[in-house]
């Protein structure tokens, strides 16, 4: 019985196997042949569990009969019937491997590049954020950083002494409606003075 299923698999194996030989391998898609081998795979792993039951079962039965001659010619018959499928699982196991590498193969291929492709956005990604710190030694980006930090600076000073910013920009302007750069330039190196922080 186990034999006999062992021999049901290494046939299912064969037809499996089928759309692989080299005749049949030149007109096969490569849709066709994705699908061919996934079901190639599991009955590959079936026929294997059958083949180890079915030696398992013969080995047994050898044991058990040894210097025995009741089941000699039976067991003759069945080792002669393992041997032929195991022959013919070795034939059709050189084609399913083959086949099987080529499809993992190409799986690993595609899930790389899938993977590189995910890895290039993300370093598009951080390019794009980097930038204001590459481009131009990242004076854009100190830039934004200090008026930020002069930004917080001037806004904790009036805070502290409890001044408007229409007060603030008037001293700052001495009055005037705007401030000449030179002028605004003179009042910011002042400030860290003014307001007791150098930062």
């Amino acid at each position: 019985e186990r034999i006999d299923a062992a021999e049901v698999q290494v046939k299912k194996l064969g037809e499996a196997v089928k759309p692989f030989t080299e005749e049949a391998t030149e007109q096969l898609a490569a849709e066709e042949a994705e699908a061919a081998c996934e079901k190639l795979i599991p009955v590959s792993k079936e026929v294997q569990a059958k083949m180890t039951e079915a030696r398992t079962f013969l080995a047994e039965r050898q044991k058990e009969n040894r210097g025995t001659t009741t089941f000699k010619e039976q067991l003759e018959k069945l080792q002669a019937r393992m041997k032929a499928a195991t022959d013919e699982l070795g034939k059709h196991q050189k084609v399913a491997k083959e086949h099987e590498q080529k499809y993992a193969g190409k799986k690993l291929l595609i899930e790389a590049n899938e993977a590189l492709a995910g890895m290039e956005a993300e370093l598009k990604k951080a390019t794009d954020a980097c930038a204001p710190l590459v481009e131009h030694a990242g004076e854009e980006f100190l830039v934004v950083t200090s008026v930020h930090t002069l930004g917080t600076i001037v806004r904790q000073h009036l805070k502290e002494k409890e001044m408007s910013e229409e007060n603030f920009f008037k001293q700052a302007s001495k009055g005037g409606p705007s401030i000449p750069q030179e002028a605004f330039v003179a009042w910011l190196e002042k400030l860290p003075e003014a307001i007791g922080k150098d930062e």
